[in-house]
C-alpha cells in the first residue's frame, strides 16, 4: 500500500503537475507550480475582500475585480477527488457489496471470537442511547442554523444524509489502506451550486456533510480499540460523549480568544510567519 501511495504521489506531483504547468494548461504558467492559493489571471494574489459585501459574494464586484484562477495542480486535485469518490462507491459495491449485506444479516448470529466472548460480561450500549444523542444533536443543528442564519434548515438534512451514504464505503477503504478520502470537495460542490456566493453556508454544510463522516469513523476506531482493550462499552460511550462536548466548548472558546487577542488573526501574512 505504501508503494501505491508513493507511486501515485510521484505520478501526480512529479509528472502530471509539472507537465500541466509547463504546458501552460488553463494559463497555469502564470501561476505558481504548487499552491492552494487563489490568484488573478496575471498571477498576483487574489484579494477576496474586494468581491465580498456583507459576507457574501457580490457578482458585480467579482466581474469588476477579475475571475479567480487556481494552479493546475490544485485544479487536477479537485478533479481527481471527484473521480475517487465515484470510483470508491463502485469499487466497494462490486467487491464488498455482498459481504456488507451478509454482515448486516448475521450481525447477531455470526460466530463469536475470543474478544467478543470476553466482552460479553459487560453490558452493551442500548441503541436508544445513540438515537437520543442523534435526535438531540440534529435538532440543535437545525436550530443553530436557523437562529444564526447559517443556512436553511433543509440543508442540514441533506448534509446529514451524505455521511449515511459514504461512511461505510470510506470506512472500508480506510481499513484497507489507512487512507480516508474526504467529502470536502463534494460538499463544497453541492452547496456551492445550491447557494452560490454564500461562504458561510458553504463551510457550515461542509461541517455537517464531511466532518460528521470523519467523526463517525473516529468514533468507530475508538470503539474498536476499546473492544480489544476490554473497556466496558457504556463507559467508553460516556467518555466519548463527554469528551466531545467538552472539546467543542474548549475549541470554540480558544477560537474566540485568539480572534480577540491576536491582531490580524485571519491576515494572509501571518501564514508565512
Amino acid at each position: 500500500m505504501a508503494c501505491n501511495v508513493f507511486t501515485g504521489f510521484v505520478m501526480f506531483m512529479w509528472i502530471i503537475a509539472p507537465i500541466g504547468y509547463y504546458a501552460n494548461s488553463f494559463g497555469a504558467g502564470d501561476l505558481p507550480i504548487y499552491s492552494m492559493g487563489l490568484f488573478l489571471p496575471n498571477g498576483s494574489a487574489y484579494d477576496i475582500t474586494q468581491v465580498m459585501v456583507n459576507n457574501r459574494l457580490d457578482p458585480a464586484q467579482y466581474r469588476k475585480y477579475g475571475a479567480i484562477r487556481i494552479t493546475f495542480q490544485f485544479a487536477a486535485r479537485y478533479g481527481l477527488t471527484f473521480i475517487s469518490l465515484t470510483t470508491l462507491l463502485v469499487y466497494v459495491a462490486l467487491y464488498y457489496g455482498k459481504d456488507i449485506v451478509q454482515r448486516v444479516r448475521q450481525a447477531r448470529t455470526m460466530d463469536e471470537d475470543i474478544h467478543l466472548k470476553l466482552m460479553r460480561k459487560y453490558k452493551e450500549v442500548p441503541h436508544w442511547w445513540y438515537m437520543i444523542t442523534f435526535v438531540i444533536t440534529f435538532v440543535l443543528a437545525i436550530v443553530t442554523c436557523q437562529v444564526y442564519h447559517l443556512m436553511p434548515w433543509y440543508w442540514v438534512i441533506v448534509g446529514t444524509a451524505l455521511p449515511f451514504i459514504f461512511t461505510i464505503p470510506i470506512g472500508i477503504i480506510q481499513a484497507l489502506s489507512n487512507q480516508q478520502p474526504g467529502l470536502n470537495i463534494i460538499t463544497e460542490f453541492i452547496i456551492g451550486y445550491a447557494r452560490p456566493g454564500d461562504p458561510i453556508a458553504n463551510v457550515t454544510f461542509k461541517v455537517y456533510g464531511y466532518i460528521t463522516m470523519a467523526q463517525a469513523l473516529s468514533l468507530v476506531g475508538d470503539q474498536k480499540l476499546g473492544h480489544y482493550m476490554k473497556i466496558p462499552p457504556r463507559h467508553l460511550f460516556i467518555a466519548q460523549l463527554v469528551g466531545t462536548i467538552i472539546c467543542g466548548f474548549v475549541q470554540l472558546g480558544v477560537a474566540f480568544w485568539l480572534i480577540d487577542t491576536v491582531k490580524g488573526m485571519c491576515a494572509v501574512y501571518l501564514y508565512y510567519h
